[in-house]
């Protein structure tokens, strides 16, 4: 006989259809499969709403058009310039870093805090020109555009 093996203890069938236990695991077991169905359809919903962005960009850039009506639907197009510094590890990085410290300013931005550094380069754009004009080099400039849908509200008293 070997001992190293366990046998399933056996439990007398219940009459009633389901214990309450097994009726919370089914429910969980059912609720966690629509979950992650849900969340399937959400990502290839979020591919085809992306593919449609890009397409509403290029027909506005075409058009020459920021606004996009269709029914009671208003789609707004903006363009705005994201400034980008180099982060950690990107060419251009470490000279960044050494130009803040010899100008003592690293404190300032100490672990270097992208955020701290937009706002260091702008509050000081006018006190500290030529500072601003060395650390701008390593700015990247990229464009991003958004779309946003907005339902439109008609006043009842016209």
């Amino acid at each position: 006989m070997n001992t190293n093996t366990a046998t399933a203890p056996s439990y007398p069938k219940q009459n009633k259809p389901q214990d309450l236990g097994e009726s919370l695991v089914n429910k969980y077991a059912s609720i966690k499969g629509r979950i992650d169905e849900l969340k399937m359809e959400q990502k290839e919903l979020q591919t085809e709403l992306d593919s449609l962005e890009a397409d509403i960009i290029n027909y506005a850039k075409e058009k020459r058009m920021q606004q996009i009506f269709a029914g009671d639907n208003i789609i707004d197009i903006k363009e705005t310039v994201i400034r980008k510094f180099p982060l950690a590890g990107e060419n251009g990085r470490m000279e960044l870093e050494n130009i803040i410290k010899q100008v003592g300013a690293w404190e300032t931005v100490s672990t270097l805090s992208l955020h701290k550094l937009k706002s260091f380069v702008w509050d000081y754009r006018d006190t500290h020109q030529v500072l601003v004009k060395e650390l701008l080099r390593f700015q990247k400039r990229t464009m991003k555009t958004t779309v946003k849908l907005v339902k439109m509200v008609y006043d009842k008293r016209c």
